[in-house]
């Protein structure tokens, strides 16, 4: 499914034309964590959240912020590995890590006076992955984050930004992030993507397997990843934002069950990732992973389908598959 096939699967959606002037952004430094919660609350001050009123919809402008010379943070990308379980060799970025060399980048973006949102209450729904080749854990990279599109759907507006890597010249991984404003109607619901459980088949050709997830999680994932967002850490500063006990991760969660299939058979490359975020787990907790292996279906290149329930209702916290491109 893509990007927009899901999307309108939540409901039809209403794609918004980008007619504003184009924005380009290119930092010297990315903003630090504290810099970043700083500035954001200046910029929610005229902003709203899933609402769009007629003279800002006929704003919306493409936006890229772009940095060049970037090197991975050894230290950081240790522990990134420790905390998601990662076993592949340690020369080589983890699949799904490179998405947090763009924190910084999507601040900028988030910050700027050409969006059109409110940056507090940002909810991460889906993630897309396009890995082209192995990124290196030494490479020199260049990033840039574009605003690719916003539409309006029966719960606020989402907004897809694009993620490019480029390393030695050449495109190397590739990602999609959406992003939701939440409307009033959605806001007011006790907890967002809440769905009537829905029992998996037991025959259905999935394996399943237990992942724990230690209350020091959003806070070991919050060091790698470099983002300290108040619902991960702890029990009181998750409660100020609606939340009983800290939540983990959305990317946590997909680096964890990437780094438990990759474990059994490696992926090749280019490779193709989504997944969407359904229901926070909530920490500390556990969770079942269940796999699917569809690479029969494609002539044994690996492919899969995945499915993090919550053990005893069945509840989807996240749903996804891997497939090469």
């Amino acid at each position: 499914m893509t990007q927009q096939e899901a999307a309108k699967a939540e409901g039809e959606a209403r794609v918004l034309a980008l007619r504003g002037m184009p924005v380009r952004l290119e930092p010297r430094r990315l903003p630090r964590t504290a810099e970043i919660f700083a500035r954001a609350a200046i910029a929610a001050f005229g902003r709203s959240q899933g609402a769009l009123d007629a003279k800002r919809e006929a704003a919306l402008a493409p936006i890229e912020v772009a940095v060049h010379g970037v090197r991975p943070d050894p230290e950081r990308v240790a522990k990134f590995r420790a905390v998601c379980g990662v076993q592949t060799p340690a020369e080589h970025l983890p699949l799904s890590y490179p998405e947090c060399l763009f924190l910084g980048l999507m601040a900028e973006a988030v910050l700027c006076p050409a969006f059109p949102f409110s940056p507090f209450g940002l909810i991460h729904m889906r993630q897309g992955i396009e890995q082209y080749r192995p990124i290196r854990t030494d490479e020199t990279l260049d990033l840039l984050t574009r605003l690719a599109e916003v539409r309006q759907t029966d719960k606020g507006y989402e907004t897809d930004f694009s993620l490019e890597v480029t390393a030695a010249g050449e495109l190397a991984w590739r990602g999609v992030m959406t992003i939701l404003s939440r409307n009033a109607a959605t806001r007011g619901r006790k907890e967002r993507g809440q769905r009537a459980a829905t029992a998996p088949e037991v025959d259905d050709g999935f394996r399943t397997t237990r992942i724990d997830a230690p209350e020091n999680t959003g806070r070991r994932y919050a060091a790698a990843s470099d983002d300290w967002n108040p619902h991960h850490l702890t029990w009181w500063t998750a409660r100020p934002v609606g939340y009983k006990r800290p939540i983990a991760h959305g990317m946590w969660t997909l680096a964890r069950t990437l780094s438990e299939i990759e474990s059994d058979r490696p992926f090749g490359v280019p490779t193709w990732v989504e997944a969407s975020f359904k229901k926070p787990i909530l920490l500390p907790g556990a969770v079942e992973l269940r796999v699917r292996d569809d690479s029969s279906r494609l002539a044994y290149h690996p492919a899969f389908q995945f499915e993090v329930r919550e053990p005893k209702s069945g509840a989807p916290h996240m749903v996804g598959g891997i497939r090469p491109i």
